[in-house]
């Protein structure tokens, strides 16, 4: 969000930042879900956010629709009262599970939106990066659906336990594009999760549906993802 002011009042810090429009849940909730066209350029601007972040050194750590808001048709990442600045970070790998500071302790975050790694609470800690992902994952997969596709990340939940098994029954409306999309970025090991670069470049993210129709600006980007693709669109 863009930062107008910042001021003191009396011992407070106070940011002035620019007003939204709506966050991403009012949006899926009012819609009962959104198409794979409407959600198509609002995933890959929170990816962008999250690329962009995340090259600066940061994670966020509670990314979920509620903290993604929308002006003019455009994702914002909101709230970032539990990122954390990611110092000396490698890239992960099955063999080094040893990331010094770049492994966080702490589980936080909003669980319904929480990794596997966060949930269980393990001892060992956790790469703060593919948190991200497996959260924006569980946001595609909300956008789509109106719901979340577990109560809770971990063997005591039916629904987890079939991803564990490779048995996951996807929602028979997605596209084989979106279903392998969601599979890279809900992969419970966070070493072979999909980077926000995977995603980003992944065939669902680069469709031609990503780019809005020529002329939509402002509150008409939103209302034309609704509407869908017109009939001068060749995907």
């Amino acid at each position: 969000m863009n930062i107008h002011e910042a001021f003191l009042s009396g011992t407070r810090r106070a940011l002035v930042l620019e007003l939204a429009d709506e966050d991403l849940f009012e949006l899926v909730l009012r819609e009962g879900g959104l198409s794979e066209f409407a959600a198509r350029p609002l995933m890959s601007g929170l990816l962008e956010g999250i690329q962009h972040i995340h090259k600066a050194g940061i994670a966020h750590r509670d990314i979920k629709l509620e903290n993604l808001l929308l002006k003019d048709g455009v994702v914002k990442i909101s709230d970032f009262d539990l990122s954390v600045a990611v110092e000396a970070m490698p890239t992960p790998t099955a063999d080094t599970l040893s990331y010094v500071t770049a492994l966080q302790a702490t589980p936080c975050g909003t669980f319904a939106y929480a990794a596997p790694e966060v949930a269980g609470d393990r001892d060992d800690g956790y790469f703060p990066y593919p948190v991200d992902l497996w959260s924006s994952g569980i946001c595609l997969f909300a956008m789509f659906t109106c719901e979340f596709p577990f109560n809770e990340p971990n063997d005591s939940c039916p629904e987890f336990r079939d991803l564990l098994r490779g048995e996951f029954r996807w929602p028979k409306a997605l596209s084989p594009h979106a279903v392998s999309l969601l599979s890279g970025m809900l992969s419970v090991h966070p070493e072979r999760r999909f980077t926000v670069e995977d995603a980003l470049q992944h065939p669902w993210c680069m469709t031609p549906s990503s780019t809005l129709r020529s002329g939509s600006v402002g509150s008409n980007v939103i209302e034309d993802l609704l509407a869908g693709p017109g009939p001068d669109w060749k995907l």
